[in-house]
């Protein structure tokens, strides 16, 4: 049993935006969801990231970050820039710019954890978790890129599940990377199993 599904099972985006149009410098996005987890991907242009807890950092078409909340969070063309910033909400709006060719659109997704198992996932990741262009979701990426740059980017709830997607590739890459000892043990075939039903009915322990 692959260690990650009980983990990301019960994960699915509550809404997704698609940038605002396109942003052009300077701009500043505060995002105050207080979402457990934000999944931020550019797919034209770039931006930093501005987290407590992690260093400032630049992404870039191709890479794809996870923001452990629940503080906001900014999404800037220049993190050492002062000023006001625009509060946004993954709350289900999804504009889609048209077509375009220069500026930087952001495709974001909340997801708010209510179940107890996944909670373990959050103990586990660091404030910002980011994977390079080298991973497993860079069809899918790319297929986005390419309905965006056309103005087709479909129907919001095709959106979430995009979303989704992408989030399950990004944390299975970075647990790949950073397997803390349970991981491992629940994907043990014989300890696995035992902690699986220790889970699933505790209260039977």
């Amino acid at each position: 049993m692959d260690p990650l599904d009980d983990l990301l099972r019960g994960l699915r985006a509550e809404g997704a935006v698609l940038g605002t149009s396109v942003l052009a410098p300077p701009y500043a996005l505060r995002f105050v969801d207080g979402a457990a987890l934000t999944l931020c991907a550019p797919l034209l242009g770039d931006g930093w990231l501005v987290v407590d807890g992690a260093e400032p950092r630049r992404i870039r078409p191709g890479e794809i970050a996870v923001v452990r909340g629940p503080a906001s969070f900014l999404f800037t063309d220049d993190p050492t820039r002062s000023g006001p910033a625009l509060d946004v909400y993954c709350d289900g709006r999804v504009d889609s710019p048209g077509p375009v060719d220069a500026g930087t659109v952001l495709l974001a997704g909340a997801y708010h954890v209510r179940q107890e198992l996944p909670r373990r996932l959050l103990e586990e990741l660091p404030p910002l978790v980011v994977i390079t262009e080298d991973h497993d979701c860079a069809p899918l990426r790319d297929y986005l890129q390419e309905r965006i740059a056309a103005g087709a980017l479909g129907r919001h709830v095709v959106l979430d599940r995009l979303i989704d997607w992408l989030m399950v590739c990004t944390l299975r890459d970075w647990f790949e990377g950073n397997r803390p000892p349970w991981y491992d043990a629940l994907g043990d075939d014989v300890v696995g199993p035992v902690l699986h039903a220790m889970h699933g009915s505790p209260a039977a322990g």
